[in-house]
């Protein structure tokens, strides 16, 4: 649930791509030392090659489109991304839910 959350995905989806993530060896579970009931999914090694391997394809993307683009244009969108960057980590502070009290 937490994870569907923090993904902002319906908890169904999750459920279904999780066993995916782990039959293919990009993820594994954990139990929840905090809740017994629960499982916690922990990013395996070949799962972080995986993610590697995307950012370094988006980067090598991301530097083709913007090849072209002036020293200027590219310092401005630096800044208008940190920008964002940083409003969304702002909302997503303000978005966090309180934390639960336990019985």
């Amino acid at each position: 649930g937490e994870l569907a959350q923090r993904l902002g995905v319906e908890a169904s989806h999750v459920t279904r791509t999780v066993p995916q993530l782990e039959k293919a060896g990009y993820v594994s579970r954990v139990p929840d030392p905090d809740d017994r009931r629960a499982q916690r999914i922990r990013l395996t090694q070949e799962g972080r090659r995986a993610i590697d391997r995307i950012r370094e394809a988006g980067a090598r993307g991301m530097q083709s489109a913007l090849a072209h683009w002036s020293p200027e244009d590219l310092r401005q969108l630096a800044t208008l991304f940190h920008r964002m960057a940083d409003d969304f980590v702002a909302y997503a502070a303000d978005e966090e839910p309180e934390p639960r009290a336990t019985a």
